[in-house]
């Protein structure tokens, strides 16, 4: 059971905000592959967990991509600010 669910909510918003400023970071250095921002995002999290790493990262785009921030097409394509 979930007793704070407002600051447990509160909490996952703001690690999606923070997800979503690294990924608009990188990108202002140029257009990039998923692949390419997983590792330089997820740099302390282990090889392992990457593809998982990934699939979030592709999620964040669509949203973003969907708000006019960014622009790419799929998951082996390169992503760059729109």
């Amino acid at each position: 059971m979930v007793e704070e669910a407002k600051a447990l909510l509160d909490e996952y918003v703001a690690h999606r905000r923070m997800r979503e400023r690294q990924i608009m970071k990188a990108l202002r250095a140029g257009p990039a592959k998923i692949t390419d921002l997983v590792a330089g995002i997820y740099v302390d999290t282990p090889q392992a967990l990457h593809e998982l790493a990934a699939k979030q990262v592709h999620a964040h785009l669509l949203k973003m991509k969907a708000e006019g921030k960014v622009a790419g097409t799929n998951v082996r394509s390169a992503w760059k600010i729109a």
